[in-house]
């Protein structure tokens, strides 16, 4: 199979709702064409005929444009997705939106953290989030990952701060509150 084929292909494959309705609409057509006479008997398209063939003309431009202007860059590697949510994050810094700038740091953390394999840098990003987004409603989340990137760095002593901080940030009847006593009690390694 060459190139071309190869990438005619992978279009048709991503594009498959395309095909779907395309079908859906050479169906709808030739149901029409074979209901027989027109109402007048006369074989002039009738006005519903005509309606159809506008809505037709109407999706297929539709369609043309999306097709045009379908300019969605596909992304090459988890270098291209960190630095787009870098620059996302300069962006934010002008018109802030804290929500959104949780979730991008905790994702490049995630980023480094899974695909990267790089725990150190994914902490700094988890510890971001937790200093600057408290109350971010996925910050309990991000406390678990930055425990699992210390532990893959053995690095006790910030463990040791995180289970402190936990203690005093999640209230005496939530799991993380008992997970970090148990942990600073020396239960947990």
């Amino acid at each position: 199979m060459s190139l071309e084929e190869e990438s005619n292909l992978s279009w048709i494959i991503r594009h498959w709702y395309v095909w779907l309705v395309l079908l859906a609409v050479g169906v709808a057509i030739g149901i029409g064409q074979s209901a027989g006479p027109t109402p007048d008997g006369v074989g002039a398209p009738s006005p519903e005929n005509l309606r159809q063939d506008e809505l037709q003309a109407k999706f297929n431009a539709a369609l043309a444009k999306k097709q045009e202007t379908e300019a969605t860059p596909v992304v090459q590697s988890t270098d291209d997705v960190i630095a787009a949510h870098q620059a996302r994050l300069e962006e934010l810094e002008v018109n802030p939106a804290p929500d959104e700038s949780a979730a991008l740091l905790n994702a490049l953390g995630n980023l480094h953290k899974q695909k990267k394999r790089d725990n150190a840098t994914a902490a700094r990003y988890f510890e971001q989030v937790i200093e600057r987004y408290p109350e971010w409603p996925g910050v309990n989340a991000t406390f678990h990952q930055l425990i699992s990137c210390y532990t893959q760095l053995e690095d006790q002593e910030s463990l040791r701060l995180l289970y402190r901080k936990m203690v005093t940030f999640f209230p005496q009847e939530s799991k993380e509150y008992e997970y970090a006593q148990a942990a600073l009690a020396g239960e947990i390694q």
